[in-house]
This record gives C-alpha cells, structure tokens and sequence, in this order.
C-alpha cells in the first residue's frame, strides 16, 4: 500500500494546499523515510483535530510546555556549579525551581541561575521583531567564569534573534566600568556613561601623555614628570620640536600645574584636571616612600624600578611598611596616564575620583595619614 501511495497518489496528496504546508513541517523532522508515510501521518493529525479541537490544542500547548521544561532543566543543570541538586515541580500550573539549601550553594552561584533562568523566561515573551532586554547589575556580581559564560549565552541568545530575522538590543547596565572587563566578548559594545562627567583635561596634558612614547623624550617624561624623581630635568628644547608646552619640559614647571589641580580636588573645586589628579596621587605616594629609604643604593634602586607598584614591593622587601591603601589607589593613578583615542576618558576617571570613599582615601594620602 505504502508502495502504492508513493507511486499513484503523492502527485495529487502535494497539489491539496493543506496537505502541502503540512508536508512541509513534516520534512523537519525524520520521524518517516517515506512520503507515503508522511502524508498518512498528516491526514491522521488533521483528522485528531477535527474529532476534538480543544484536546488537540490543549495536547499541543501541554507538548511544548514539557519541551520547555526540558531545556530549562538542561540548561540550568550545565550552569549548575554547585554540590547541590535543582529540583523541578509544578504547582497551581507554574513551573518552579528549587535551589539547593543555602549552606551547599553560594551567592554567586545563586545568582548566575537566577539570571540564566530569568534570561530562558524573557527569550520565550520576547518575540516581537524588535526586542530589548534590560539586565541591571547582574555582571557586577559575577565571577570571571561565569562572566564569560553569561556573556556566550547572551551572545547566542542575539545570534538566534538574527537567524529569525529579529533584533534583540541589550542594555547591559553595571556600575563597573565596562571598558575594565577583561574577558568581554561583546565585540560590537557601545558604552554610555549615564553620569557622563564635565571635567576638562588641559589639552596640554592629553598631547603629553599622546607622545609621551616619543623616542627623543620617552625614558624622561615617565620618570621625570609621570614618577617622583628627586631630581628635574630640561627637554624644552624636545618638548619644542615635538609640539608640546616647552616649559613643561623642566620639571618643576609640570609640578606646579599638578600640584595646582590637586589643590584644587582637595578643596573640592569643581574645576579641577582629572589626570593632574592621578599624576600627583602617583608622585606624592612614592615620594612618601622614597623618603624613608635608609641608604642611597635603596633610593636609587627604587627611582630606577618601573611601575609604581613595583616600586612599592622593591620598598617592603627593604624594610618600609607600605600602607595597603597606596595599592588600593593604583585603580585611579595607573589609569590617569594614558590616554586612548575613541573613548570616554574622562567619565570613568572622574566617576572614581568623586566616589566618596576614593575622595577620603585620596585626602588621607594627602594628610600623611596611614
């Protein structure tokens, strides 16, 4: 019969529109290898349908729920790093997921299966052909693991939208400084700073730390003007040919804008230069250490060190007790020293600097408190 049907009937069954789109469904799926027996197949379910229409529906609605359930299970077990079992019941027609106890699950892990499951939900409401989804503050919890693997799921979950020729725009929001995520894989992020701050930064300063890699001046503005050195040096004559302000070029001069802008933090003028700031952290920190070196082989060992927090560790291995928070506030002095085209670097750095925990820590250095 099946024999039959593919040889007399096929023809005919594929010209019956309905029978058709169906077929076309059907051919998904490799429950059959004839189209004799997807054809039979198809006039069984369209007859199920006609018998009874509200079980037929209700049977598929209840089929896809148990589809659904089953890739929350899969996919909440693969995020699943804890010891514990999640457990999935069903009550008053919800589907609920218990966690673990609290003592055999952390916070962390916690909130990553909060946010996968939380993630699958929005995916199933959000079918319109342009969606946004808003995640607020998940990635300022996550460890770098789990970082990386919500980001990939994210990432999927926008490569599944553009394979249905949908769009999914995330808005990702944190108070993290994006641009400071070491393992983001959004390639195509935009970042807006929604306390976008009105700092300026004297263009000097930004054509100094753009050239500050200048062979003619290289080796001397990073130890000169952007590390203590107890001595000054003169390169008004490089400083000339490269464009820059020539009186910076003695280091006294360059000091005394710094010393000027830091004032200005301290008094909390509004006004001040953000990467004046961070330069002057730098230098009064390690002038501080500098000075209690006992012997001039420690000190000049010390100025030759690159890198501050080298410095400090050179200045503990001699002796010299260095308070923690000099290395806590290497977030704010490492980052004012360089200056990348194509970004906001202004909002990140003054965002810190006007923390008031960062402001008192900043003050403290300042009073030679430890």
């Amino acid at each position: 019969m099946l024999n039959w049907i593919n040889q007399c009937e096929v023809n005919h069954l594929k010209s019956t529109p309905c029978l058709y789109d169906l077929l076309q469904i059907m051919d998904r799926f490799n429950f059959f290898t004839s189209e004799a027996e997807k054809f039979l197949a198809i006039i069984q379910i369209i007859n199920l349908y006609k018998n009874n229409k509200i079980n037929f529906q209700k049977a598929c609605t209840y089929r896809v729920y148990e589809l659904e359930k089953e890739r929350y299970k899969q996919l909440l077990h693969s995020f699943n790093s804890s010891w514990g079992e999640l457990n999935f019941k069903e009550s008053r027609r919800r589907l609920i997921v218990e966690f673990p106890d609290f003592y055999s699950i952390s916070n962390g892990e916690r909130d990553v299966l909060s946010f996968v499951a939380l993630l699958a939900t929005a995916k199933r409401n959000l079918n319109k052909n342009s969606n946004l989804l808003v995640i607020d503050e998940v990635f300022d919890y996550l460890d770098d693991a789990n970082l990386i693997a919500v980001q990939y799921f994210i990432s999927q979950l926008i490569e599944e939208y553009k394979a249905l020729g949908k769009r999914i725009y995330t808005l990702i929001l944190t108070h993290l400084d994006p641009n400071y995520f070491r393992n983001f894989v959004f390639s195509k992020q935009k970042v807006y700073y929604l306390n976008a701050q009105n700092l300026q930064v004297n263009q000097n300063l930004i054509n100094l730390l753009c050239k500050r890699n200048e062979p003619s001046i290289q080796d001397d503005v990073s130890k000169y003007l952007l590390h203590f050195h107890p001595s000054c040096i003169n390169k008004r004559h490089e400083f000339k040919g490269l464009g820059l302000k020539e009186t910076w070029g003695e280091g006294y001069n360059f000091d005394d804008f710094i010393n000027k802008e830091i004032s200005k933090y301290l008094g909390s003028q509004a006004d001040y230069d953000p990467f004046a700031v961070c330069c002057s952290l730098r230098k009064k920190i390690e002038k501080i250490i500098y000075a209690q070196l006992k012997d001039i082989h420690s000190k000049t060992k010390f100025i030759e060190t690159h890198k501050t927090q080298a410095k400090l560790s050179f200045a503990e291995e001699c002796g010299i007790n260095v308070p923690e928070v000099y290395y806590l506030l290497g977030i704010i002095y490492n980052d004012g020293m360089h200056w990348k085209y194509g970004r906001d670097n202004v909002s990140p750095l003054a965002s810190k600097l006007e923390n008031r925990n960062l402001n008192f820590l900043i003050h403290v250095v300042f009073k030679g408190e430890t």
